[in-house]
């Protein structure tokens, strides 16, 4: 055991001198060290008790769709998720609220020629 864990901490210290400021934290290493040496080479975390069940991002968008307005914790409610899960669905479609509504935070071209041409 205690050889194991040498070896985890010399391999952790190898991953941080070339990752720098990327490196996994050191519990992370270990349980990816662990579940590697144990022959499990699946890349997709566990469910865990308690994890949010994943949703599309396309249920999300078509829920923005309908109404612009909604908060995340309406959104939540409606999908049957959490709302950090909300957050994070949002944050990937780089989705952001201004004045009471989700806009992407880059505009589209048709966006911007909208605001040009339409006044």
């Amino acid at each position: 055991m205690v050889q194991d864990q040498n070896e985890v901490k010399n391999q952790l210290l190898r991953f941080i001198v070339v990752h720098g400021d990327h490196a996994l934290a050191e519990r992370t290493c270990q349980k990816w060290f662990a579940r590697f040496k144990s022959g499990n080479f699946d890349l997709e975390g566990e469910e865990r008790p308690g994890a949010s069940p994943s949703f599309e991002d396309e249920v999300l968008g078509a829920s923005l769709e309908e109404d612009t307005t909604q908060m995340q914790k309406e959104l939540a409610k409606t999908l049957g998720v959490t709302q950090p899960a909300i957050f994070h669905g949002l944050k990937e479609m780089g989705m952001l609220r201004k004045v009471e509504n989700w806009v992407p935070y880059q505009l589209k071209r048709r966006d911007v020629e909208r605001r040009l041409f339409h006044v």
